[in-house]
């Protein structure tokens, strides 16, 4: 059943942006708030990113998923550079900015 519905990925990722775009365009409509395009597509963003993020971690178990899935070139960049980001941030303390 996984493995039938990782085909989906793409479509998953689409519906989940949709989603969330509608939902806080919604949520703003209702509490009669006006917020940036710019939050409202970093929303939808990160709501698209939720399905991809989840075969990522299921690949995680079993590496032989990921052949199946177009497009992953740019999550494992993105999820390289959040890694190397937080490591570096905890490896040297020293580097941190610190704001008084």
């Amino acid at each position: 059943m996984i493995r039938r519905a990782i085909g989906y990925t793409e479509y998953f990722c689409v519906a989940f942006a949709l989603a969330g775009f509608i939902i806080g365009f919604v949520v703003d409509a209702i509490r009669k708030t006006k917020t940036e395009l710019s939050e409202h597509l970093g929303r939808t963003v990160a709501a698209g990113g939720v399905p991809l993020a989840l075969v990522l971690v299921y690949g995680a178990f079993d590496r032989t998923i990921l052949v199946e899935v177009q497009g992953l070139s740019v999550p494992i960049l993105l999820g390289g550079l959040s890694l190397l980001y937080v490591s570096f941030k905890a490896a040297l303390p020293s580097v941190r900015r610190i704001d008084k």
